[in-house]
């Protein structure tokens, strides 16, 4: 049986994704669902492009996932990197 090694840079990013506490707010928002633009956003106190800022952090990193209908951007979980890091971390 072969254990797949994660490679640094990917576990790197979950890390780097998270690092910021609004960063974790919305994952932690996300785990229970996905969610528009709007309703993640309305519970932070900052403009909307600064926000939007995190999610494309998140997204880059492999955190997250996007889809767009219509108008409406919605966001979810995107759980291979997360696991990644879990299966570094349990190491």
């Amino acid at each position: 049986m072969t254990t797949e090694v994660a490679p640094a840079e990917s576990v790197d990013a979950v890390f780097r994704g998270l690092s910021d506490p609004t960063r974790r707010q919305v994952f932690e928002r996300l785990s229970r669902g996905p969610a528009s633009v709007s309703e993640l956003a309305r519970h932070h106190q900052m403009a909307l492009p600064s926000f939007v800022g995190h999610l494309r952090v998140m997204e880059q990193c492999g955190l997250v996932r996007s889809q767009k209908h219509g108008r409406v951007r919605t966001y979810q979980v995107a759980p291979r990197r997360i696991r990644l890091a879990e299966d570094w971390l349990a190491r």
